[in-house]
């Protein structure tokens, strides 16, 4: 696994800090700062700590946002009579306050908030600043710097939200691929197993055929199942490579095999150059073959023809895999495990699925966009 770099981790760090619920926090204890380092002839000890003290509700926010805000309220109504002197920059924490909430979604109490500071500030700023004209600009200055708090924290909400389900999306994308690879591999392996053996019963014993079937199917199964659990305690893998590396001739050729081991009368026809297709497109029909010579395996009639039907040119590939079902296997209105799978793996890759019952048969067609091969 590759490390972080310090300085990669230092950003992490300091972006961390600014999230919403600590914002607050840390501007304020930033403002903190600066105040003691400015306490002198222009800032008296006792309007240092007036100044701190608004700050520290501002912080106190961050925490808990009611309390800490109302207390900021409290103390901006009684800031208007003290000396001017006294405090000269508490005013400024009502906005750490609003941005706060404001990046937490929390749009109702960020407007109570507004409709509560801004006559304040105002009141505050109309008793220090006597002169008709400035008073003017504080006035357009304070709905100026509300304005951009209310839109840098609407931001933040939105980007941190749209981050969040993209997390989101992002991990049922893997859930269902995962599912999607475990039913492909280690499901169908161990569903061989149960067929072979349940046939074996009926007939009243095993084979050395069954029996190796059983073993090398089983023994196969376990590999994919240690696979999957390598690639769940790595957060860097992907599980697609549970079924990598086949290609569709390679996939076509093992699907009309199994068949006929099995006693299905199978005909494959391919009409195109399958080395046209790109690896994607080839491993993408590789597993659609394999899923559909399952199926045609657990649900189809081993007394009736079946065949697949691949068609290649410049533009797109078509594959098509047709089998009679058994009189009593019916498909239910919920789309099976493997179909969903099956879907869910072609339109990913821009392509279209069908099936369906047509003349006794039971067709899956699947339709794949052909890229230009890399040379």
């Amino acid at each position: 696994m590759v490390k972080a770099s310090p300085w990669s981790r230092l950003g992490a760090g300091v972006r961390s800090l600014l999230n919403p619920g600590r914002v607050e926090l840390v501007l304020s204890g930033l403002t903190i700062v600066f105040i003691l380092t400015i306490i002198g002839p222009k800032e008296s000890p006792l309007g240092a700590a007036l100044d701190i003290l608004a700050y520290s509700f501002a912080a106190l926010a961050a925490r808990w946002p009611k309390t800490g805000a109302t207390l900021l309220g409290l103390y901006l109504a009684v800031r208007g009579f003290l000396p001017r002197e006294m405090g000269s920059l508490s005013e400024y924490s009502a906005l750490y306050v609003l941005l706060g909430v404001g990046m937490r979604g929390d749009f109702v109490m960020r407007r109570v908030l507004t409709v509560i500071y801004y006559p304040l500030l105002i009141w505050v700023t109309r008793v220090f600043t006597p002169d008709a004209k400035a008073f003017g600009q504080s006035f357009l200055i304070w709905i100026l710097l509300i304005g951009l708090v209310w839109l840098i924290g609407s931001a933040s909400h939105g980007y941190t939200t749209a981050l969040r389900r993209a997390h989101a999306a992002e991990a049922q994308l893997q859930r269902q691929v995962l599912a999607r690879e475990l039913h492909d591999t280690v499901a169908r392996s161990f569903s061989k197993v149960a067929m072979v053996s349940e046939r074996a019963r009926l007939r009243g014993g095993a084979t050395a055929d069954d029996l190796d079937v059983i073993s090398e199917t089983a023994a196969q199964g376990v590999d994919e199942l240690r696979l999957v659990m390598s690639l769940l305690r790595d957060p860097a893998a992907s599980v697609e490579a549970l079924s990598s590396g086949t290609s569709l001739a390679e996939a076509l050729a093992e699907a009309q095999k199994s068949l006929r081991a099995d006693g299905f009368n199978t005909a494959v026809s391919v009409e195109g150059d399958l080395n046209a297709l790109d690896e994607t497109a080839s491993a993408t029909l590789a597993a659609v073959t394999s899923e559909a010579a399952a199926n045609i395996l657990r649900h189809g009639d081993a007394s009736q023809p079946a065949g697949i039907i691949v068609h290649i040119d410049d533009a797109r590939a078509d594959v098509t895999f047709l089998n009679t079902p058994v009189s009593d296997d019916t498909h239910g209105s919920a789309e099976p495990l493997g179909l969903r799978g099956l879907r869910e793996r072609v339109e990913g890759a821009g392509g279209t699925v069908s099936y369906g019952v047509e003349d006794q048969l039971w067709v899956v067609r699947v339709g794949l966009p052909v890229a230009e091969k890399a040379a």
